[in-house]
């Protein structure tokens, strides 16, 4: 009963749509086609912000400012680790990882020379977007 009604109105929904994801496609390409439209939104913009689509296992270099949704491990540069963990580089490279608070971080067991970060596991139940800052963030205090 609902499909019949929907097509009705199709053609003015697409008229009048500033974007259409195809819901028809799988979780992960639907996701995949709204992390690259927003990833290209935010590139035209002013703006510091940068989303990279994880649904692909694409590899980047997470830099302060990055937002992280996935728990897969991606490289980062010894300097943008955050203090703590810079302070605790020999049990890094011992092979040991660190667990903090939101981000774990580990030295790559394959290239020797570079450090990984990713979203820890135990903010995988919550499902949130966590943004990549060196400092500590203070919870924002209500109005």
């Amino acid at each position: 009963m609902v499909i019949p009604v929907s097509k009705e109105y199709e053609q003015e929904q697409e008229n009048n749509a500033e974007v259409i994801f195809d819901g028809n496609l799988s979780e992960n390409e639907v996701l995949q086609d709204v992390g690259t439209y927003l990833a290209d939104e935010l590139a035209g913009r002013a703006t510091d912000i940068r989303i990279i689509p994880p649904l692909k296992r694409r590899t980047w270099k997470v830099k302060p400012g990055d937002l992280l949704s996935d728990h897969e491990w991606h490289p980062i540069d010894f300097d943008d680790l955050k203090r703590w963990a810079k302070d605790n580089k020999d049990k890094m490279n011992s092979g040991e990882e660190l667990h903090g608070n939101t981000f774990e971080y580990r030295k790559d067991p394959f290239s020797g020379n570079y450090y990984k970060v990713r979203l820890s596991k135990e903010r995988g139940k919550y499902r949130h977007i966590f943004r990549y800052t060196l400092e500590p963030t203070q919870p924002k205090k209500p109005a």
